[in-house]
């Protein structure tokens, strides 16, 4: 538009007159200026087909059609579309995989923050908390949590308690988290810090130490007399082999395991700490572990230090939002059919609570 403005006079005259006509020293720089920029113009057309050649060269040289691309345009068309579905199929299972994996062999946790935080911030919030070790008949060990009631006066040290709880966490719950802990309560504070949806909370202020675990198979409690957690090795043969151990040969959590670990820590309680008064606690799942420590204690399995006349363990026992048993849990919320499909699928466990109870 510009150097039609600036060479009319140039544009509109007659052949006749063109030899007398001169473009004006402003016609001159808008033509100059439109020359150049048809000559970045040009450019960038030619490399954008030398990029496109390059690009269409590699395609037919992956799909073998180069020499007779025009002659065969639908087998081609054809071939793309089912190489396109090939992939596609691929890549799904592709990230099937991967997304399995992780789930079958988890990869090492490096990151602080994780169970090690949690146990921390839990610690953190209760004076005379300390970690016990208990020892687990068929091998391995479990890791305790003892939080000493508001009124003891010697926290931090394993004395003879008048009245305690033991805390059984319901299903795949970690003593950090599973208490109804938050980030508020404790017996750092005052007492109107207290939290009353913490069952923790609860018991320490009532005058009640609390005895917290983990199950074999969670947090730091293991099943192996050999703690294997840093036994990680890199490489696809040690990842099988890691996945076929874990599936088939390491320890795994059962209705057994759960009752059995129950059942040692309320003996150490009575046993190794000495105690006037238990109370065992249980929720959900962890009402089957806490009824049948309950039963075992109560039958006087176990039992080696020498207790008062007035000593009854347990003193109480609370199924907390338990189950009678497993199948019954199932064909309540899935249907009636699982009744006789859950004893086929999990033939050695045994979760009669109510029978325990």
């Amino acid at each position: 538009q510009e150097l039609e403005d600036e060479a009319s006079n140039v544009l509109n005259c007659s052949v006749k007159s063109l030899a007398t006509r001169k473009p004006t020293p402003k016609a001159e720089k808008a033509a100059s200026k439109l020359l150049l920029s048809s000559s970045k113009f040009k450019e960038l057309l030619s490399s954008i087909k030398a990029t496109s050649g390059k690009i269409s060269e590699s395609l037919h040289l992956e799909s073998g059609s180069s020499d007779n691309c025009d002659n065969d345009s639908e087998e081609s068309s054809d071939g793309s579309a089912s190489r396109s579905n090939e992939e596609t199929t691929f890549n799904v299972v592709k990230s099937g995989i991967k997304t399995l994996i992780p789930m079958l062999d988890p990869p090492p946790h490096y990151s602080i923050f994780g169970l090690d935080v949690l146990r921390g911030c839990m610690l953190s919030r209760y004076v005379g908390a300390r970690q016990l070790w208990v020892k687990r008949p068929d091998g391995g060990m479990i890791d305790v949590i003892h939080i000493p009631c508001k009124e003891s006066t010697n926290k931090g040290k394993l004395e003879p308690k008048q009245k305690a709880v033991l805390y059984c966490n319901p299903n795949a719950g970690l003593t950090e988290c599973a208490t109804g802990m938050s980030l508020v309560g404790g017996n750092v504070g005052k007492d109107e810090d207290f939290n009353d949806s913490c069952w923790t909370d609860f018991y320490t202020c009532n005058g009640f130490d609390i005895f917290l675990f983990n199950y074999a198979g969670f947090g730091r409690s293991s099943g192996h007399n050999k703690d294997t957690r840093n036994d990680y090795k890199p490489g696809i043969l040690a990842r099988l082999i890691r996945m076929f151990c874990r599936s088939f040969i390491h320890f795994k959590p059962t209705p057994y395991s759960m009752k059995s670990d129950a059942f040692s820590v309320a003996s150490f309680i009575v046993n190794d700490i000495g105690v006037d008064k238990l109370v065992i606690h249980g929720e959900s799942i962890g009402g089957m572990a806490a009824a049948s420590a309950a039963r075992k204690l109560s039958d006087g399995k176990g039992r080696k230090r020498e207790s008062s006349p007035t000593s009854i363990y347990p003193s109480l026992l609370l199924c907390d939002r338990t189950f009678c048993n497993l199948p019954a849990v199932a064909q309540r919320l899935v249907g009636g059919w699982t009744g006789h499909v859950i004893p086929l699928l999990t033939p050695l466990w045994s979760t009669d609570v109510a029978g325990d109870f």
